[in-house]
């Protein structure tokens, strides 16, 4: 599972950075470095999807087009190993404490 989730994060990160970049853009950074490339005009991300998605409430979506745009944009707190043990590697949350009667987890972000 963790396998997909990185292939799929890879994709995102080809994709967008394919789409963000413009053909043929050569214009160098005008402090002589050489090595920076100015961005382009015109940053618009476009991936071909079957339409418009229905929700992006990640509750509530059900179809692939609302899936594929959120796993593009939410990133977890945590992710699970292959036991289904809590993990932070790879999530938002550094750490979490659940409260006495278990009601109430409070998540440190990174």
């Amino acid at each position: 599972m963790h396998t997909k989730r990185l292939a799929a994060a890879g994709f995102a990160m080809v994709v967008a950075l394919a789409a963000c970049s413009a053909p043929g853009t050569t214009d160098q950074a005008s402090d002589g470095g050489g090595d920076s490339q100015a961005p382009a005009a015109d940053q618009v991300l476009r991936i071909p999807l079957g339409g418009e998605p229905a929700t992006l409430d990640p509750n509530r979506a059900s179809d692939s087009t609302s899936i594929t745009i959120l796993t593009q944009l939410v990133r977890p707190l945590v992710f699970f190993d292959a036991d289904l043990n809590t993990v932070s590697d790879g999530g938002l949350a550094e750490s979490w404490d659940v409260s006495e009667d278990g009601q109430t987890i409070t998540f440190h972000l990174k």
